[in-house]
């Protein structure tokens, strides 16, 4: 499946913050007082959090690598949040953006879409690094890389190729994603702790960790998720600053 095809069918059929309900919270925490901020969605999809965050007085602007998310995002902000900005843009290449233009960048699940090389993440981190002012900070939320291996059930199913190792940082893998009746495909790439560690320190101090316990919503999307065993957190939220 092509990334741009991928992301175009996501922007179509995932328009619910139930999936990530459990991690909101973290989310705005880590960015702190958003109201009047200049704030980048990088890979903002359908504009799901970008509309959220101008809801909370943040001025946004939304990326994403689909010509047709970007449409969707513009068609499904075109009301109340008229003022949002959306663009077609690669992450690899955000030269439409002066240096020092964002207080924050957001990058929901979409760091552990890039890659399989460590070359195309550390370009990424020089680009969202030169974007912001001094002081600002990417929140970044990732798949948590230590629990990715154990998401095996109906609805959300992480396949690994047979030789998967966790230490292996840059394996490709695939999630399959059912929510109600709609689905979704998605080609991911495992990096580890440390990989995603050294990926941030080489130009951001990494400032807080938080890894969000699923919740009710969560569990009943995923009902067969954890089973009778203990729960484990599903994604890990990182939040680096600019020095």
């Amino acid at each position: 499946m092509k990334t741009e095809n991928q992301w175009s069918e996501y922007a179509d059929t995932f328009a619910s913050f139930d999936e990530y309900n459990h991690f909101m919270e973290d989310l705005f925490d880590l960015l702190g007082d958003i109201e009047g901020r200049e704030i980048l969605d990088l890979g903002c999809s359908n504009g799901l959090m970008c509309r959220l965050l101008a809801s909370k007085g943040g001025h946004l602007t939304g990326i994403d690598i689909s010509e047709h998310a970007i449409k969707t995002a513009r068609t499904m902000s075109s009301d109340q949040w008229s003022d949002i900005c959306y663009d077609v843009a690669d992450a690899n290449d955000l030269s439409m953006f002066q240096a020092a233009t964002f207080n924050a960048v957001i990058a929901v699940n979409v760091l552990c879409s890039f890659g399989p090389d460590r070359i195309s993440m550390r370009s990424i981190m020089k680009e969202i690094h030169r974007i912001l002012v001094p002081g600002g900070a990417l929140v970044a939320v990732l798949p948590h890389p230590a629990f990715e291996h154990r998401q095996k059930c109906v609805t959300r199913n992480r396949i690994f190729p047979e030789d998967y190792s966790y230490f292996k940082g840059g394996t490709p893998n695939t999630l399959k994603l059912k929510i109600g009746d709609t689905e979704g495909e998605f080609r991911n790439i495992h990096w580890t702790l440390e990989d995603y560690s050294q990926f941030f320190r080489d130009l951001f101090q990494i400032g807080d960790l938080r890894e969000p316990e699923p919740d009710q919503k969560f569990d009943s999307l995923h009902p067969e998720m954890f089973g009778n065993g203990p729960k484990y957190p599903i994604y890990l939220l990182i939040r680096c600053v600019k020095s």
